[in-house]
């Protein structure tokens, strides 16, 4: 992962609303724009954050810096985060850099090789209006970089750049336009014979027989080629500064005028060395270029001519007028006037031909915009040129990208194998959209970075067909490649995979598939023979099943009846026992496999004559005599206390009086057991209230619901942000439920719920 603020050089994307523009912009393609992010603004529309964004700025006129701050994130090749880790890394990218509470959005762009994401920034702070530029940023990302690969198990890339920034943007100019700079170009060739120099005229001496001189500049020493370019001799290494120069040579001394050598070499404004062939194309671009230079330069001349010739007629009209107003018989007052408005119409007519020319000027820049070698290959592919996309994956040398893929044997030579590509890369990487799914063929490598369902994966799988043939070879996570195995099973694709497993479940998925087909055709011919002959006798049915099974299984009887040939008068192992497996089953929940204290909806009892005599809070009713049953005391985790429910009936009580006992202590133990369950499911789900057992609380509550737990019924209270779980009984499960959810009950002493005066 690389991170580099990218400098607002040009004047229409300084402006953030000019950024968001072009971030925005699909450009006619589908795969581009990605997801888009919007921090620390009220609105979470992009249309509506700029404008938001746009007012926060302009709330700073002290400040004359520039207010918008540009972050790239681009990640190697092959590899793409999910939108949650580029969340997170943008969070911490920004926050190292001091823009934590500042407005920004992020965008994420998939329509080149790499993915990368830009992150437009207002350095305004929102509420304290003021302009926050980091300081050394380059160092604060690199350092952060190294650290978020290791935590995101991110691919390492260097971020220990040795550099300088004159060297670092011709790298940067070599790989986006395709063209050998004069910088690198000396790098290259005669840097170390510069840095071994001697003699200042040993100096000299290396760079003529390169076609280069050396003269001073400023304070500081430039190269200057035979074209006219020139950098400055600190930027191709530090040690050819004019201040360590003379401190190693001395003081400085020009070229001698008698030397008079011939170069060897000079340098050109060349493609890079790329291993393929260029020749060809880069004339036919020059001779391109430069028909197109002479072309606009020819309308810009018929523009300006245009333009004097407008003005031109407007003076002469104008002259006219004059004369016509000259000739008239009117006082010299209103001659006056006439000659006012002519003048007017003189200036007016002017400034529109100013006007129209101006227009017609930007209309020709941006019509006959320079196109670099690079985006004129890109052109050039993207209209079909094989040769032209085979140079942009000449420039491709690094290794095969990872991540889901599928390759083999290329079945034709032509780079443009598929139609309906939607973009061509500066690599040479074909875009395809097909079916939901997205595509990059570099001409070795057929990757997914998008499946889009099975319908996308068939589609996939016909393009790999076209471009590989009938064998393809399948590399990606085990889900990938059984979703692949899937799509070509269910779509009956006539392909086969190199990987003997993988080839295998296709078989295995095409056969269950058919069997499947062979089932419901032969039923659905059973039915229709049924309909038109007015059903088929159970005899016949019954012998036609036989015959089936003994077509489809020579000397197959009943179940359990009769053992195959090879079993006969003997016994097998387990070992060899014929083993039956259905491959694509779906694995099934049986009732047995559920836990009894889940909640679970059942059957309740309706007791319309009599009231339940049992339950929490209704013990001295269902004992019917004076002498009354301690309550048991509940603890904060819903167990016993000391003074729990003895294990044994008590000593001449009735069996209703054990009964009751018993119902009690088992109402206590399911309230304990399902608040134990709710706050096991609360460290998982913040938003799941604290639940508590039965605490004595006596008081106004709010009814929240009614749960089963362990065949016992629990009213559930709710009591501010807490919620008391208290065991009732079913008679007054139904009265709490006739009330809703949200209904005021209250709660007495002993755990007793009422409501309107009503005992529950």
């Amino acid at each position: 992962m690389i991170a580099k603020h990218m400098p607002m050089r040009s004047k229409s994307r300084s402006s953030y609303g000019g950024l968001l523009k072009y971030l925005l912009d699909p450009q006619n393609k589908q795969e581009r724009v990605g997801e888009v992010h919007v921090s620390n603004c009220h609105a979470q529309s992009p249309d509506l954050a700029v404008l938001e964004i746009l007012a926060t700025q302009s709330l700073n006129r002290r400040s004359a810096a520039e207010k918008t701050y540009h972050l790239m994130l681009s990640f190697p090749a092959g590899e793409f985060p999910d939108a949650a880790i580029l969340k997170q890394l943008e969070e911490r990218l920004c926050a190292s850099l001091g823009f934590a509470g500042h407005q920004r959005i992020s965008v994420v762009h998939h329509d080149t090789d790499h993915l990368h994401v830009h992150i437009a920034i207002n350095k305004i702070h929102p509420v304290r209006r003021t302009v926050h530029t980091p300081y050394r940023d380059y160092v604060t990302l690199g350092r952060l970089c190294e650290k978020l690969e290791g935590e995101f198990v991110l691919a390492r890339d260097n971020h220990a750049s040795r550099k300088t920034a004159a060297a670092g943007l011709a790298a940067d100019m070599e790989h986006h336009a395709g063209i050998a700079s004069l910088l690198g170009w000396i790098t290259r060739t005669c840097r170390p014979q510069l840095c071994e120099a001697r003699t200042w005229q040993q100096l000299h001496q290396v760079l003529q027989e390169h076609g280069l001189t050396l003269a001073p500049r400023g304070n500081g020493l430039a190269i200057r080629s035979a074209q006219g370019l020139t950098v400055r001799a600190s930027s191709i290494d530090r040690s050819l500064s004019r201040a360590r120069l003379e401190a190693r040579l001395g003081p400085y001394q020009a070229a001698s005028a008698c030397t008079d050598m011939q170069a060897a070499t000079q340098y050109a404004p060349v493609p890079m060395q790329t291993g393929a062939d260029t020749t060809r194309l880069y004339q036919r671009y020059l001779a391109i270029r430069a028909s197109a230079q002479a072309e606009r330069q020819q309308l810009f001349v018929q523009s300006r001519m245009l333009r004097k010739e407008q003005i031109a007629s407007a003076k002469r009209r104008a002259q006219i007028k004059r004369v016509t107003v000259k000739l008239l018989g009117c006082d010299r007052w209103s001659k006056r006037i006439l000659y006012g408005a002519i003048s007017r119409k003189l200036l007016a007519d002017i400034d529109a031909a100013h006007s129209e020319s101006q227009i017609s000027m930007r209309r020709l820049k941006s019509l006959g915009k320079h196109q670099t070698w690079a985006d004129w290959l890109r052109n050039e592919a993207q209209a079909g040129d094989d040769e032209a996309l085979q140079i942009l994956r000449s420039r491709n040398v690094s290794g095969h990208p990872c991540g889901n893929s599928l390759a083999g044997v290329r079945q034709t030579l032509a780079q443009h194998a598929v139609a309906g590509f939607e973009s061509v890369t500066k690599r040479g990487t074909l875009i395809y959209c097909s079916g939901g799914a997205t595509l990059r063929d570099d001409g070795r490598t057929l990757a997914v970075t998008r499946s889009g369902g099975a319908a996308g994966l068939q589609g996939v799988l016909r393009i790999a067909v076209e471009l590989y043939g009938s064998c393809i070879h399948v590399a990606g996570t085990e889900l990938f490649r059984e979703e692949v195995a899937q799509a070509a099973a269910s779509a009956r694709l006539a392909v086969t995979f190199d990987d003997a497993a993988l080839e295998q479940r296709r078989v295995d998925l095409l056969s269950l598939a058919n069997r499947k087909e062979n089932h419901h055709g032969n039923w659905n011919r059973t039915r229709n023979r049924r309909l038109a002959g007015g059903g088929i006798p159970a005899s016949e049915r019954r012998a036609t099943g036989r015959a089936q099974a003994q077509a489809s299984q020579p000397y197959a009887g009943g179940i359990g009846r009769k053992p195959p040939p090879e079993s006969q008068n003997r016994l097998r192992e387990l070992s060899q026992l014929g083993m039956v497996r259905f491959p694509g089953g779906t694995p099934m929940l049986l009732p047995r496999d559920v836990s009894g204290y889940v909640e679970q909806p059942r059957t309740a009892a309706d007791h319309r004559l009599r009231r339940d005599s049992t339950g929490a809070g209704r013990l001295d009713r269902a004992i019917g005599h004076k002498g009354k049953i301690a309550e048991p005391a509940i603890s904060s985790d819903g167990l016993s206390g000391s003074t729990g429910f003895p294990s044994m009936p008590l000593a001449g009580a009735s069996p209703q009086i054990s009964s009751a006992v018993r119902d009690a202590k088992n109402g206590a133990e399911a309230a304990a057991l399902y608040v134990f369950e709710r706050e096991q499911r609360r460290r998982e789900f913040s938003d799941i209230p604290k639940h508590l057992t039965y605490d004595g609380y006596k008081g106004a509550l709010v009814f929240a619901g009614i749960r089963h737990c362990q065949g016992q019924v629990l009213a559930l209270l709710q009591r501010g942000s807490e919620v008391l779980v208290v065991p009732v009984g079913e008679p007054a499960a139904r009265r709490l439920a006739r009330l809703g959810r949200g209904a005021k009950v209250a709660l007495r002493e002993g755990g007793v719920v009422a409501s309107r005066g009503i005992v529950r």
